[in-house]
């Protein structure tokens, strides 16, 4: 979007210049706008199928998501994935024969048929005033001027700077014509692969009779936390069992630490030197006499000159200063005290009664840019006028005559109104808290201008409500504050230069030893330290290959609170262990905690299931293990829930498998094991409409078959080399 952006906003200059549009079938032929090296090549960074991604490519689409408060790594693994993307996108279409022709870009960027102008084009070159219309005469001009380099240098004469704009210009529009050809690609590919499935009528009718059949049973659950045998899982077996599942368990390259955070608090002597500050800040405040110079000082200190009026339920400071502010004389200062974190020093300005309900009418003159804002703003300018004015002037006809809303049918009447956010902010701020009856007021919103007048009032609460000036000042820790905690946790690092030492110094000082598990290359993001440059940082470390195993970092990382602007806490790590890329690891404990819970359910299944041979009716089963015997009915496959217990699939998949009247084996499901007796059926109804259900089978399995497990599938087949870091 930012590309586009820079397109629309740098292009206009062209067009006065450029006459003449060559034929659509010769307009997009490729663009050769010169080298961007020294060397005229730019440099490999990666392969897909032996296909070379050029570290040129890379920059042109990071430089797409700059400006977007993204971290560079962020940025990074975006632009690899969608270069990855394009790359395998344009492999398969191609051996598909799937292509898009000249012709068809030409129909996508300049045809006279809007049916045929592709929806990046109209999205971003389609005036809005017109109905989404697009100027395809204009972009004809920037397709012949970007498509002849040697022409568009020639506009730079001997500007260097000139040249090298012109060329960022017309690698923007290359990237643009990529961009549209891309999608007209994806389309055209998930298209085809779409109208492949098929569901024939057998299946429809298998499909309801499987989805629909409801089944009644009796059963019993015996949770595996009621099932109390020793049951031992070995290492062997959690790798055999990962081993037996590759897709399943298929991981990048990964890295498992410990870390420790130091948090980094303001002392009582940084309190108290803010404390000393914002009570100078109080006294200057309360010298203050007039809103011009309430409201001065508070844009000063950056603060808050409220214009609405707060009821004591609507005000979020502590009840005991609640109840100080409205019993204070207008114009008093309170504080400084603490609220969230910070010191406040609140000002009074106003206590009065509020209405319950407002009675107002206007006359709206709409306005989309700001031209039409002013022209609305002169009219409703000139009506009030005549409304102060003319004795003879009428608010109602005025309103049927030239506003632009529902209400004009009734002289712009609208109603009585509470406090209930039916009205826009500016509507409400000016109806219950500024306004005053009978005035007339213009008033800007997002649907134009309105004049507007308040006509009555209704109080039947006699409820209060204060308007307030504050300003506030965060407790922060200071610069000497953070530089002390630096230096203890530099000496932590220090003496403890191995994982286990870390560990027991951890211990020793009541530190809790966290840890991160599965931190991909690239990744930015970890637990209890956030999405930040300082994850990624150690990340990025974790990864390094001169980082030992159980080494210990020799540095603290600095976690920065961005909107106070201080240092929040320094963490220290240690490198646990690396997983290669493939099979996932039971170094990595989540993965070992899983696949362990996994293989012990199982184990306990099978001990049931083995006990069942002398247990032979539900009763007994529940008297061996102390539970009661359950009824579910109605349950089908379709939703698989199984009353409040949740989805348990398997054990609506074990009563379809179950004769009436029979009890049925034990299995193994989510919250435990199950056996069932089952005790009637419902059929399902008969299959209507069938080609609605033979079509809505086809869209759920279209569905499945994603765009993203398609492009997944794609990169799992494909070779892919990253040499991004060696660059």
């Amino acid at each position: 979007m930012a590309l586009l952006g820079t397109i629309r906003n740098r292009f206009g200059w062209v067009m006065m210049a450029l006459i003449g549009i060559g034929m659509l079938s010769f307009l997009f032929m490729d663009i050769s706008p010169g080298s961007n090296t020294s060397s005229g090549r730019s440099a490999t960074v990666g392969y897909v199928n032996g296909d070379k991604i050029s570290n040129d490519l890379v920059q042109m689409y990071s430089r797409e998501y700059q400006g977007n408060q993204l971290l560079p790594e962020q940025i990074s693994i975006y632009v690899w994935d969608r270069i990855v993307k394009e790359k395998l996108l344009d492999e398969k279409t191609y051996n598909a024969g799937i292509l898009v022709t000249p012709d068809e870009m030409g129909d996508m960027f300049v045809s006279s048929d809007p049916s045929l102008l592709s929806s990046i084009v109209k999205r971003y070159f389609g005036d809005s005033k017109k109905g989404g219309y697009v100027n395809t005469e204009e972009i004809k001009q920037r397709i012949e001027i970007f498509h002849n380099t040697s022409s568009l240098l020639k506009q730079a004469g001997d500007d260097p700077r000139k040249k090298e704009e012109l060329l960022e210009q017309q690698k923007n529009w290359v990237n643009l014509e990529k961009t549209v050809k891309l999608n007209r690609l994806q389309n055209k590919f998930f298209k085809a692969i779409g109208r492949g499935v098929y569901t024939p009528l057998w299946m429809a009718q298998m499909e309801q009779k499987t989805q629909k059949t409801a089944y009644n049973f009796d059963y019993v659950r015996i949770p595996y936390t009621n099932i109390n045998d020793k049951i031992d899982v070995s290492d062997q077996e959690l790798k055999d069992y990962i081993s037996a599942r590759p897709r399943q368990y298929k991981r990048e390259a990964a890295a498992n630490i410990n870390y420790i955070v130091f948090d980094v608090f303001p002392t009582s002597e940084d309190s108290a030197t803010y404390r000393t500050e914002m009570e100078s800040y109080a006294d200057d405040f309360s010298k203050r006499t007039t809103s011009k110079d309430d409201s001065a000082f508070v844009d000063l200190h950056y603060g808050e000159y409220a214009a609405a009026y707060y009821t004591k339920e609507e005000m979020s400071e502590p009840k005991d200063i609640i109840d100080s502010i409205f019993a204070l004389e207008d114009g008093i200062v309170l504080g400084p005290y603490i609220h969230n974190r910070k010191y406040r020093v609140l000002k009074k300005i106003e206590q009065k009664t509020l209405p319950d309900s407002v009675k107002a009418r206007h006359i709206l003159i709409r306005a989309e840019n700001p031209q039409d804002g002013q022209k609305a703003r002169l009219l409703l300018d000139s009506l009030k006028n005549v409304l102060a004015t003319d004795s003879k002037a009428s608010f109602d006809s005025l309103a049927v005559k030239y506003s632009q809303d529902g209400s004009r049918t009734i002289g712009g009447d609208l109603g009585w109104k509470a406090k209930d956010g039916s009205f826009v902010p500016q509507f409400e701020e000016y109806m219950f808290y500024t306004g005053k009856k009978d005035s007339l007021r213009l008033l800007y919103t997002q649907f134009g201008v309105h004049l507007i007048q308040i006509t009555g009032y209704k109080y039947e609460t006699d409820k209060q409500g204060v308007r307030i000036a504050y300003i506030d000042q965060d407790i922060i820790p200071s610069p000497g504050t953070t530089e002390d905690k630096q230096r203890e946790v530099i000496d932590f690092i220090t003496n403890n230069r191995i994982d286990d030492d870390m560990k027991a110094t951890a211990k020793e000082l009541g530190f809790v030893v966290n840890t991160a598990s599965a931190l991909e290359e690239g990744g930015f993001s970890i637990d209890g330290i956030g999405e930040n440059s300082t994850s990624a940082d150690i990340i990025k470390w974790a990864h390094d290959t001169e980082t030992e195993i159980g080494e210990v970092t020799n540095r603290p990382y600095a976690v920065e609170n961005e909107e106070l602007n201080c240092t929040e806490k320094f963490v220290v790590t240690s490198l646990v262990s690396r997983n290669e890329k493939g099979l996932a690891s039971i170094d990595d404990p989540k993965v070992k905690g899983d696949v362990d819970r996994i293989i012990r359910n199982q184990k306990k299944t099978d001990l049931v299931k083995s006990r069942l041979a002398t247990l032979t009716s539900l009763d007994a089963i529940a008297g061996e293990y102390s539970l009661i015997k359950e009824t579910a009915t109605n349950v089908t496959y379709e939703s698989g829930y199984l009353g409040t217990i949740g989805s348990e699939p398997k054990v609506v998949a074990l009563a379809a498998v179950t004769e009436v009247g029979q009890m049925s084996g034990a299995i193994g499901g989510k919250e435990g094991v199950y056996i069932l007796e089952l005790t009637s059926i419902s059929e399902a109804p008969k299959l209507p409409q069938t080609a609605g259900a033979r079509k809505s089978i086809s869209q759920r399995i279209g569905q499945i078959v994603s765009a993203e497990s398609i492009y997944n599938n794609m990169k799992d087949n494909a070779d892919i080399q990253d040499d991004r870091s060696s660059y």
